[in-house]
């Protein structure tokens, strides 16, 4: 048998699996309820973040979409009584999006599409974890430096963040906005207060 692939055909590839079965679990839950993934995504998205983030220009550059695209999933959810919009005090011609009573409910039962994966990865040890973590971070920054990606909010691509600023400690690096040292396992990967290198 011949080895004819490539250790980074052989991670595409993997990452390429690791997406099907992200989109097959998905897909799964946006069935039962009558919704598009990505509407799925949009009502963990806006549950699980401040609401200076959940705008449709916001949701646009975070999923790579247009912002029409953005607008006409949230308009659907809108209609379906699962999203509010109310124009920002600061800055009229912006919409703050919100969920409604029932659609926290829905964002709460349907965020149960990603607790499988997260149980087979729990299965791992805390080193080989924090080894993963750090390689995606690595090459989401790369993917981001390359235009491929908008955003990737995360400790590698902050200015606040200090890589190995206390080597040999169990915590190397430092955050100057928290102002604390952290381990490889506490690094952030969606930052709500993320400010990108210059």
């Amino acid at each position: 048998m011949e080895m004819s692939q490539n250790i980074e055909e052989k991670i595409a590839y993997g990452m390429e699996k690791l997406a099907g079965v992200n989109r097959v679990l998905l897909w799964e839950v946006a069935k039962q309820e009558k919704l598009s993934p990505i509407q799925i995504q949009f009502l963990t998205f806006i549950n699980s973040h401040q609401e200076g983030f959940c705008t449709v220009s916001n949701l646009a550059k975070e999923f790579d979409l247009r912002e029409a695209t953005v607008s006409e999933a949230i308009k659907s959810l809108q209609n379906k009584g699962f999203i509010s919009k109310e124009r920002k005090k600061e800055d009229r011609r912006i919409f703050i999006l919100r969920l409604t009573g029932s659609g926290k409910k829905l964002s709460n039962k349907v965020s149960v599409w990603s607790h499988s994966l997260k149980e087979h990865i729990g299965q791992f040890t805390s080193e080989k974890k924090e080894k993963i973590l750090l390689y995606l971070m690595e090459l989401l920054k790369s993917l981001q430096k390359a235009g491929i990606i908008n955003v990737a909010k995360m400790c590698l691509t902050c200015a606040n963040f200090k890589r190995d600023a206390h080597p040999g400690s169990t915590k190397p690096h430092h955050c100057k906005l928290m102002d604390s040292s952290m381990a490889n396992s506490e690094l952030t990967i969606d930052c709500k207060e993320q400010h990108c290198e210059e």
